[in-house]
């Protein structure tokens, strides 16, 4: 079930989107990170209930957090979230009642983000 926004007040946390990047490492074989920032914005943001993380699991696709912002066309499953000094991947994002005005996006918790 999808999170009601009625009041913008309810976007009480300062969050960061960024775009996940990779790159090869010019030393190694490994690959290297980098998070620019797309845009800072406030979200109404919330753990998921056992029910969707069953389901998230069952799918493939782990969901342990649930943010809402204002609408943007740009919050796709390459950004990340960066909330209180930790990393949320984007699993989707999608607009709350095909209004355009609230986008819902489903994340999951990878960890610190230095």
């Amino acid at each position: 079930m999808a999170p009601r926004v009625e009041d913008p007040g309810q976007l009480r946390e300062p969050v960061e989107i960024r775009k996940w990047q990779q790159f090869p490492d010019i030393g190694d074989d490994d690959l290297d990170n980098e998070y620019p920032l797309v845009a800072k914005v406030r979200a109404k943001f919330e753990a998921v209930g056992g029910v969707t993380y069953r389901e998230g699991v069952q799918a493939g696709e782990i969901v342990t957090h649930r943010a809402t912002i204002r609408y943007r066309d740009d919050v796709t499953s390459e950004n990340v979230i960066i909330r209180r000094r930790k990393r949320y991947q984007v699993r989707r994002a999608a607009e709350l009642d095909d209004k355009l005005i609230w986008l819902v996006i489903d994340l999951e918790e990878i960890g610190p983000h230095e």
